[in-house]
């Protein structure tokens, strides 16, 4: 999976759900690189799992996927 298709994902999920998950700009701040897909890819999965885990789901559950 790239980081825009778990983007989309998310984006999908928080419209079903009304969760926030996803940020693309908090993203960007907090890989290591922007510029790189893997290292935003990571940073947009903890944070999804965290925001998730914090209203009380699992982010796993939600993507059908482990992602983090």
């Amino acid at each position: 999976m790239t980081y825009a298709e778990l983007t989309a994902k998310l984006i999908a999920i928080e419209k079903e759900t009304g969760l926030y998950l996803s940020d693309t700009c908090v993203d960007a701040e907090n890989a290591t690189n922007p510029n790189c897909e893997k290292s935003l890819f990571v940073a947009a999965a903890m944070a999804a799992g965290e925001r998730a885990a914090e209203a009380g789901y699992d982010i796993n559950d939600l993507i059908g996927t482990q992602i983090y």
